[in-house]
């Protein structure tokens, strides 16, 4: 009885998991999700087997060819955190942008070795944090900053608002005047006949294939129908590999997003980026078009498609998933009405993978957690090698902001612009628990005054001792007077729009917010110019 109340805790309040105290948090173990798994893992089976009883004909118009459909991946094993070719290839054609950037930004010419690396840092917090992000995004571009920016990171939240953006490769001005026709109505839920048959075809494809399904199988294409409508019917089949490829030629900065595995305790981060997927604790990596194929030895041993990136989206705000159930609900009751106009035995297939994502037989479990074969299976020298599975879930769990992969080593990150969107900014206790993850990893990280951060529009924080420290530069989601003296987006967030399961802006709300975050950055904009040429002459 104390486990299925726990578990049910769990379920009812996983969509304000960053509000919770740690304690909270530590009810995700590993037990849980493996439960879950193999609880639905024979239902899987059924309905691979079922489907392979369909005719090739018919089959075939259900599951689409894709452009790795006969490609092997291997995992590249990182023991000395190498970056990929693709990564370096980026980093060189990104940093003669950057050095144009800096020489337009301080009038001056400045040598290759002495430009600063810098990042940028969002948090999740629903479409709160997607909409500031944007007005963050935007106040860098305005001053000139974002050019002289080489990475950054999103997590849930923010990373709704980094791929729709990049995926669609228009400039930013562009992508955010169309905001207001993608949040005037919430969360979409797919209804039209082809995005049915693509839908219904992703999940039988993923049945065939025995990979896990969960709401996120819904929830991801519900995202995607929501805030990747530039691409039409095809907004379902957009992938991250394909449609973030031009980014290797460094004309925006790297987008990174983030994840953690609920298979350890505590919490590991993933990183996903257009060319990899892996992590600095199993120190391996593989293509990013391969994640979801299963793993064994470090090769892979079927073709499956890549995973989309609305199926990608839904797995970086996962934690939301409890939210969207009614969009999840509302998907499924479509594609069963959809799958009526087949052959009977496809309309059985459909009706039992339908019942296998929504109908948990776990206690009616809403979290949408991302279950998907490990690549390191059976490989020895690996922490998690005897694990089939990978069980992905909301890194704002942990903590709410992606601060992980800015401080791997050979990244060599000098200055972190940091967005906080969360739902609570008091104490910066994300901020707080990102400082405690770095010393237990032994990361360099800045000291920081929590009793001022939560309090000031902008905070600089670094290591007077150590040069090679990055600094981070804090930007809270706080009121600014500067701004408006009548906006509190604390009050917002608690009573009005700004609250984190609100999915639906009309373009006044649009402009409110994002103005906040854009404003913020132009105040501040001469002391971060400072602290640049500050970097730029100790490396001189």
């Amino acid at each position: 009885m104390k486990k299925i109340f726990l578990t049910l805790l769990c379920m009812t309040t996983i969509a304000h998991a960053v509000e919770l105290p740690e304690d909270i948090y530590r009810l995700h173990q590993k037990r849980f999700f493996k439960e879950l798994y193999y609880t639905l893992k024979p239902k899987i089976s059924s309905i691979k087997n079922a489907i392979m009883g369909i005719p090739s004909t018919i089959l075939h118009e259900f599951l689409p060819e894709h452009p790795y459909d006969d490609k092997g991946a291997i995992v590249r094993f990182a023991d000395f955190d190498e970056l990929c070719k693709k990564e370096k290839q980026f980093t060189t054609q990104r940093l003669v942008r950057v050095k144009q950037g800096f020489n337009k930004l301080l009038n001056t010419n400045i040598a290759y070795h002495q430009m600063p690396r810098i990042a940028v840092c969002c948090s999740g917090g629903g479409h709160r944090a997607m909409v500031l992000t944007f007005g963050f995004l935007k106040g860098l571009q305005d001053v000139g900053l974002l050019d002289c920016t080489t990475y950054m990171a999103g997590l849930s939240g923010s990373s709704w608002a980094m791929a729709p953006w990049i995926a669609s490769q228009q400039s930013l001005d562009n992508y955010i005047a169309t905001l207001p026709s993608k949040l005037c109505k919430g969360l979409e839920s797919v209804k039209h006949p082809k995005l049915l048959k693509k839908l219904s075809g992703q999940l039988m494809n993923k049945a065939l294939y025995g990979q896990f399904m969960s709401m996120i199988d819904i929830s991801g294409p519900t995202l995607a129908n929501t805030l990747l409508t530039d691409f039409g019917h095809d907004r379902l089949d957009v992938t991250m590999s394909e449609s973030h490829a031009h980014v290797v030629d460094g004309r925006i900065p790297l987008p990174i997003y983030t994840t953690v595995t609920a298979d350890v305790e505590p919490y590991e981060w993933l990183e996903f980026t257009p060319f990899e997927v892996g992590s600095t604790y199993l120190k391996a990596y593989i293509p990013t078009w391969a994640y979801g194929r299963k793993f064994k030895y470090g090769r892979s041993v079927n073709y499956a498609a890549e995973q989309s990136l609305g199926y990608l989206m839904g797995i970086f705000g996962s934690a939301f998933g409890i939210d969207i159930e009614d969009a999840v609900r509302h998907t499924s009751g479509a594609i069963e009405a959809f799958a009526n106009q087949f052959p009977s035995m496809v309309q059985s297939v459909i009706h039992e993978i339908i019942d296998g994502v929504v109908n948990s037989p776990l206690d009616d479990i809403r979290l949408a957690p991302s279950t998907l074969p490990n690549f390191t299976y059976k490989t020895k020298t690996r922490p998690l090698n005897d694990d089939k599975m990978l069980t992905l879930i909301d890194a704002g769990i942990h903590f709410n902001l992606p601060l992980p992969p800015l401080l791997r080593e050979e990244r060599k990150v000098d200055i972190i612009l940091v967005y906080d969107a969360s739902g609570s900014i008091k104490g910066c206790k994300n901020l707080r628990w990102a400082q405690e993850y770095m010393i237990a990893k032994g990361l360099k990280f800045p000291p920081i005054d929590f009793e001022l951060a939560d309090k000031q529009v902008m905070s600089i924080f670094k290591d007077k001792q150590d040069t090679a420290c990055p600094i981070v530069i804090y930007f809270p989601r706080i009121k600014n007077e500067a701004y408006s003296t009548s906006f509190d987006p604390e009050e917002c967030q608690e009573n009005d729009y700004c609250r984190t399961m609100n999915f639906t802006y009309n373009e006044e709300q649009i402009c409110e917010l994002m103005g906040l975050s854009e404003f913020a950055v132009k105040q501040h904009a001469h002391e971060i110019v400072a602290l640049t040429e500050e970097v730029i002459n100790n490396k001189a």
